[in-house]
């Protein structure tokens, strides 16, 4: 049995942890009188920790972050487009393994060389020059110039260092920035995501999922 601040956890009732490289999944556990009684023992708990961390929980179930998000976008008419350059279009994979994801993905952009982050997302070559493809201006002016290309109302762009190679002290393997332009305003986000290649590019597509998601609910 769990116990967790503020609740009295009912008898029969077990809570267990299981992360993965891109989020935790909360498994509850419930035994009772009857299917009922286990059920409802089952819910109280679910209750009680969205009522604590409800901002971090996504779905249930088997719900997925990018099904979600889509479904978030369908409710609001609108609609979202991709620039990726270190996860090499791994969101885009990621956002059209969604049954139904034309209705609200419009395409994207694997800009992984800096010439076509210049031709085909119209940034500015001494922009990269000056900080570097793997910057926050870049990353802005990734998200910025895809939502321009595509005419979305909502984009997201990913740069960072996967590796094993191409790190710095200044910019270690896992440094990665993610951006999210939409209507109002563009927000970036620096993350180290570790030394995995694979993980790194897992994590980057899910924290811009995640990162919308957060904004279309108004989350901070």
């Amino acid at each position: 049995e769990m116990i967790m601040p503020g609740l009295r956890p009912d008898p029969g009732v077990k809570l267990a942890y299981l992360p993965s490289q891109v989020g935790v999944d909360l498994r509850i556990v419930a035994r009772g009188a009857d299917d009922h009684d286990a059920e409802q023992k089952g819910k109280r708990l679910a209750q009680h920790i969205e009522s604590i961390c409800g901002k971090y929980v996504y779905g249930h179930d088997e719900e997925t972050l990018e099904a979600v998000v889509g479904r978030l976008l369908m409710e609001k008419f609108t609609n979202l487009s991709v620039a990726e350059s270190c996860t090499g279009g791994a969101l885009g994979a990621q956002i059209t393994s969604v049954p139904g994801s034309s209705t609200w993905f419009m395409g994207g952009v694997i800009a992984y060389d800096n010439s076509i982050k210049v031709s085909a997302l119209d940034i500015p070559r001494e922009l990269i020059e000056s900080y570097g493809a793997v910057s926050e201006q870049c990353a802005s002016a990734m998200a910025e110039g895809c939502r321009k290309r595509f005419a979305t109302n909502y984009a997201l762009a990913i740069t960072g260092i996967a590796g094993p190679d191409g790190g710095s002290d200044d910019k270690p393997v896992g440094t990665t920035f993610v951006a999210l332009a939409g209507p109002e305003k563009t927000m970036v986000r620096k993350s180290n995501f570790g030394l995995s290649r694979p993980i790194v590019r897992a994590r980057a597509s899910q924290a811009a999922l995640e990162m919308l998601r957060r904004d279309l609910l108004s989350i901070a």
